[in-house]
């Protein structure tokens, strides 16, 4: 007998959910009633949401990433290291660079990449924290630079010890915070750059950061922020990025040649997915069981699905919490069709609440409606945070970094 194709497209957040939903729905000891292939770009699955600490030497990088294979329970389920190059909806095909592969069931869950709006020089010039790989390339570029300043004059030292961060949504201010403790170790290492020529500037188009949060906690982050020395320019925008400056809409140039952009995301869609399953803005248009509007063997999941009820889209944050239930209930639905039950679930998605850290014992939470900030919302973001880390050695090795950053300095070891 023939068994079932599912692809799963992408092996983030909500990717490796949907995997190991399926496998506990459809796979019962040895056997399957299915063949689950997983199909990603690389080998490894990236846990987005510690690249900030990553980045800046809070936490080992290689501790923030888990090879595929460790997923995969079973010797019925493949992993695919592939360029995924297109969709062929008519003849249920994915297209990659090693061949085509044929489908039963398709799932989307490619993820985000930054979104640079056009911006003149953005894209060339600009750091991003959405992979390992940018978190490697940043962390680098940092350390590079600390090496250079340390024996520059000055003046020199003024423009290589600058950072602007664009975008002052939450991983901008997640990031300048880290950027903040850093600093500190930096001093200490390199007794040669002095406190006053580290600049961190945050540069946001609106009147307050985090605005899709409350004002009052806007004014937490700002005051903490501001505590950790970093300076923040608001309802400014950017209109070019250079090599070793930013400019902006009033004229102001900002000399830097660390310019990080955290400003947008876009859905890693355009070129691979026909445009005909799109939006104007290039997410997968689904409807309330996150299966594609008129195609209901495919899927869509997390950052790249874009729900539809009654013509207008719903809201879909492009966060873990969203990717992760949204997994959930792809997974379920599938499961249903395989069996051949024609009732799909409806996807509701009602977050618990954000956690926002800002440098080290600080925090900002908003859980069931309860706002709050300081120590505890900064203990528990990290318990919840090692409660998504997929297996026990890496919970472990976060837990070692974490400690280790408490009593010493950030690893400023350069690649």
């Amino acid at each position: 007998m023939n068994k079932k194709k599912i692809i799963i497209l992408g092996a983030g957040i909500a990717g490796i959910k949907i995997y190991q939903e399926l496998h506990k729905k459809l796979c019962h000891r040895h056997t399957c009633d299915v063949r689950i292939m997983l199909v990603n770009r690389t080998n490894y699955f990236t846990f987005v949401p510690l690249l900030h600490e990553a980045s800046t030497g809070g936490v080992e990088d290689s501790h923030v990433i888990t090879p595929l294979r460790e997923f995969v329970p079973c010797n019925n389920h493949d992993v695919y290291t592939r360029e995924v190059t297109g969709v062929d909806v008519a003849k249920q095909v994915v297209k990659t660079d090693q061949g085509d592969m044929h489908y039963d069931y398709l799932v989307v869950a490619m993820g985000s990449s930054a979104n640079y709006f056009g911006i003149p020089g953005a894209q060339e010039h600009s750091f991003s924290i959405k992979t390992y790989i940018d978190a490697q390339r940043l962390r680098n570029h940092l350390n590079s630079l600390f090496e250079e300043a340390s024996e520059a004059q000055q003046k020199d030292q003024r423009v290589l010890m600058h950072i602007a961060i664009i975008g002052g949504g939450a991983v901008g201010v997640e990031l300048a915070g880290q950027l903040g403790v850093l600093l500190k170790d930096v001093c200490k290492l390199y007794p040669r750059i002095k406190r006053d020529v580290f600049r961190v500037s945050l540069v946001h188009t609106g009147d307050r950061l985090l605005p899709q949060l409350e004002p009052k906690m806007s004014r937490w982050a700002t005051r903490e922020l501001e505590r950790l020395g970093i300076t923040l320019i608001l309802n400014h925008r950017v209109v070019e990025v250079k090599k070793d400056a930013v400019m902006l809409d009033d004229g102001s140039v900002l000399k830097t040649r660390s310019n990080i952009w955290t400003a947008g995301a876009k859905p890693n869609t355009q070129g691979i997915i026909p445009k005909e399953l799109l939006d104007e803005k290039g997410f997968i248009v689904v409807d309330p069981t996150l299966s594609v509007v008129g195609h209901r063997a495919i899927f869509a999941a997390g950052d790249v699905a874009r729900i539809y009820s009654m013509g207008a889209p719903s809201d879909a944050p492009m966060i873990g919490e969203f990717a992760h239930n949204s997994a959930k209930v792809v997974a379920e639905n599938i499961a249903r069709l395989v069996r051949g039950s024609p009732d799909l679930k409806i996807f509701h998605f009602h977050s618990k609440g954000m956690l926002i850290p800002i440098g080290d014992w600080f925090a900002l939470a908003k859980i069931f409606g309860f706002q709050f900030k300081g120590r505890l919302a900064w203990w528990l973001r990290r318990t919840v945070y090692l409660m998504y880390i997929y297996n026990w050695r890496d919970r472990f090795r976060v837990v070692i970094d974490w400690t280790l950053d408490i009593f010493g300095t950030r690893d400023t070891t350069r690649y």
